[in-house]
């Protein structure tokens, strides 16, 4: 009998979990959670705003579900507004994963800006930047001040060709920087004013346009200035052009090398109204095949 006791007892013990063991495996559930992606662990964001032209911001945004959006979400703003522009702040240093500013076909100007009433904000999309049906404005609350955008990625896909992403306003300024790839799948690209730092990484226009001075452009941020990218491509049908109707700003144009890559433009860089400088720098071959 005792032989028997000591043998029930010892199993008993072997099965029963120790305090180290536990520990183990909470341990292990912790660096599991650490090792997802963090898209997995990410919250999707939507806000819809009012129909007025009322200013919405960041902090009191009808944000579906209900929450402010952190470092590692996914934002989508989106407005309907048909009687003006509609304006959302980002109200302080903002860092998302992914951004989507749009809206439907029929809504009016969308403008997105950094501040409240008297500072300058950075807006920081570690992911992809998404401009959707609708014409969409990055700018400041004023041109004292300066809103600055970066993103790993840009893609532009308004749905219409009269619809664009506008880098400036008259009444405000952007620095945009996009580190890998601007993509330009419907609409186009025009820049505001020439008091603006503008970099879209490697551009591919696809068959869409780029104006390096818009059709409204503001001549009192200046009329003498660079945009940046990476490098180019684009099939014929795409254009690069300076496109102010009456102003005649001065542009260079600045590919600034891929790293030993080649690439090539198919489409037209022509000057308008103004001139279009090109200056190649940094190691790789651009090639431009159209008729330029």
């Amino acid at each position: 009998m005792r032989v028997i006791y000591r043998k029930l007892q010892l199993s008993t013990t072997m099965n029963t979990p120790t305090h180290s063991s536990l520990r183990l495996v909470l341990a292990t559930l912790a660096l599991l959670a650490l090792a997802l992606p963090a898209s997995l662990m990410a919250t999707d964001y939507t806000a819809t705003l009012p129909n007025t032209n009322t200013t919405v911001f960041w902090t009191n945004a009808p944000w579906s579900p209900a929450g402010t959006p952190g470092s590692g979400d996914n934002v989508d703003i989106k407005m309907t507004y048909t009687g003006g522009a509609a304006t959302f702040r980002t109200a302080g240093d903002r860092t998302v994963n992914n951004l989507t500013l749009g809206g439907n076909a029929t809504a009016n100007r969308f403008q997105f800006s950094g501040g409240t009433s008297s500072n300058s904000d950075t807006m920081t999309v570690t992911g992809t930047l998404s401009i959707t049906n609708r014409a969409v404005y990055l700018q400041s609350i004023s041109t004292n001040y300066v809103f600055t955008l970066n993103s790993t990625n840009l893609v532009v896909d308004t749905g219409n060709t009269g619809y664009s992403l506008f880098l400036g306003l008259s009444t405000g300024r952007v620095n945009l920087n996009i580190a890998g790839n601007t993509t330009v799948n419907s609409g186009g690209i025009q820049i505001v004013r020439g008091d603006q730092t503008i970099n879209l990484g490697h551009l591919d226009l696809t068959s869409r346009p780029l104006y390096l001075s818009s059709t409204n452009f503001n001549e009192t941020g200046g009329t003498n200035y660079t945009v940046s990218v990476r490098s180019l491509t684009g099939v014929s049908g795409s254009t690069i052009l300076n496109g102010a109707p009456t102003n005649t700003p001065n542009v260079t144009l600045e590919i600034l090398g891929e790293n030993a890559s080649e690439t090539s433009y198919g489409g037209v860089i022509s000057d308008g109204n103004g001139t279009v400088s090109l200056v190649k720098q940094g190691t790789g071959t651009q090639t431009l095949s159209g008729n330029n």
